[in-house]
């Protein structure tokens, strides 16, 4: 079987990037990640999901992002003034 994360940005400013995700629009967690802390917060869980499946799916597409598109996932390599994170996207595996 298959897992897919769906990952729609909410809000994005110099500190900070806001994320809902999750299985589908109807069941949408949300996260931040904080940009020069370089650390994720879950701030809502998936409706319904009672472990750190989706989450974890999450914060491994953020990861990826930044490593395929910015060569990096290292805070003291990263220019986030120079990143714009994706609107929306999804993780699939």
């Amino acid at each position: 079987m298959g897992v897919f994360v769906l990952l729609i940005k909410e809000l994005e400013d110099d500190e900070k990037v806001i994320y809902q995700f999750g299985p589908d629009e109807s069941r949408m967690g949300r996260m931040e990640f904080k940009k020069k802390k370089h650390k994720f917060y879950e701030l809502d869980p998936v409706p319904e999901c009672k472990d750190d499946f989706y989450i974890e799916r999450a914060v491994i597409s953020i990861i990826r992002y930044l490593r395929a598109e910015h060569g990096t996932f290292d805070a003291k390599e990263l220019d986030f003034d120079k990143i714009n994170f994706p609107d929306r996207w999804a993780y699939c595996s």
